[in-house]
């Protein structure tokens, strides 16, 4: 008896420990399991033979809702004081606008880009003292007094005029809105870009060689910011359609520009070139073998006068080349113009005085000629009377 004891107990010590190594129940066990009451049959999660009913099965055209947390927008805004220095303004709320520098160290023929050196401050939009104000209801740009006291360049506070740029460190005028030039001297380019329905950035390129073969013109620095609706600000659309428009200014670091006086600022595809070159209508007038005044019509009614020079004036001498802008004028709104045929508009008659021509020391009455071959007055010198070679 004890015998078969010690053999039950040593089958059921072996049996247990088979199971504990993973053994496969036998075809018998699974059987029985099926058939014992006491187990639930449940289907198998991994069964191929599983199906969903009907209303359970999600509907393919169903919209998947996106819970997600949506990215705030980040606006950034730029001011650029000097070649060298340009200060990025980030909105880190409504509020609140952090301000960085980014530097480069080489601004001539081939500039190094723009890098984030530092940061400048952080100011809240509800701060008084810093002068803070939108410009616009939709933010698009803002004014704030400030300095840097690390910039060499920026020695007092002044107040300047950051503007949204969603690409920081380009110029606006890259960013496909709407640009008018204006050019004060053959080295300084004038170029406005319209941010919002109210406000316009005004900034200036510049080069340094402005002879035979000119140097393009390259972003210098930002000048201001214009309200267009600001009835403090002299501003003015000069017609409906905004083909051009005038503004009363100065840039004081302009030694060519010395006292504030109406800019004539038009619509203008390529700011590098002369609105002549945009297939308008082109009229000349030749005050002397030195100066030709090129009159562009910008559009039925707006007329834009600039003046084309020359430095050397003899037979087979120098082309004239663009060298700054005069004025610009509706036609419809002043007495100093006159189409002399009203026909056709073949040519105008004009009031007007160039101060920057030494040869032209009063204001007088002068005519202005369609001129249908201007692209070769344009590549060749003008033949005068006094230049012409004789007849054979």
């Amino acid at each position: 008896m004890s015998r078969n004891l010690l053999f039950i107990t040593l089958l059921l010590s072996a049996i247990l420990l088979f199971s504990a190594c993973g053994a496969q129940p036998s075809k018998t066990d699974v059987v029985q399991a099926q058939n014992d009451p006491r187990i639930e049959n449940t289907p198998s999660s991994n069964s191929s033979t599983e199906t969903s009913s009907p209303e359970n099965k999600p509907s393919a055209s169903a919209p998947v809702e996106d819970l997600s947390p949506s990215a705030p927008v980040i606006k950034t805004y730029t001011y650029l004081h000097d070649c060298w220095n340009l200060y990025i303004a980030t909105a880190l709320s409504d509020n609140v606008i952090k301000i960085e520098n980014w530097y480069r160290f080489s601004a001539g023929d081939n500039p190094d880009p723009f890098k984030y050196r530092r940061d400048v401050t952080i100011v809240s939009t509800n701060d008084s003292s810093t002068g803070f104000q939108w410009l616009d209801s939709d933010h698009s740009a803002f004014y704030i007094t400030m300095q840097d006291a690390d910039n060499s360049y920026w020695e007092e506070a002044s107040t300047v005029g950051f503007s949204q740029n969603d690409k920081p460190t380009e110029s606006i005028t890259l960013s496909g809105n709407p640009t008018y030039t204006y050019r004060n001297d053959n080295w300084n380019q004038y170029i406005a870009t319209v941010i919002s329905e109210e406000v316009i950035k005004i900034e200036v390129w510049d080069r340094f060689r402005a002879g035979k073969t000119p140097d393009p013109f390259r972003y210098d620095h930002d000048i201001c910011l214009v309200n267009t609706k600001d009835p403090e600000c002299d501003f003015k659309w000069l017609d409906e359609n905004h083909t051009a428009f005038s503004v009363t200014m100065i840039d004081n670091e302009n030694s060519y520009w010395e006292e504030t006086h109406p800019a004539f600022f038009s619509a203008n595809t390529n700011f590098q070139e002369s609105s002549a070159n945009d297939a308008n209508t082109v009229f000349t007038f030749l005050n002397d073998r030195w100066d030709l005044y090129v009159g562009v019509a910008l559009s039925p009614n707006i007329i834009k006068i600039e003046q084309w020079d020359r430095f050397d004036a003899s037979e087979g001498g120098d082309p004239f080349t663009y060298v700054y802008d005069v004025l610009i004028i509706n036609a419809d709104q002043t007495e100093l113009f006159q189409w002399i045929d009203e026909a056709s508009h073949s040519a105008f008659l004009i009031t007007m005085q160039d101060p920057e021509n030494s040869y032209w020391e009063e204001v007088k009455a002068v005519s202005f000629a369609i001129c249908p071959n201007f692209a070769e007055l344009y590549l060749l010198p003008l033949q005068t009377s006094e230049t012409a070679s004789p007849e054979p």
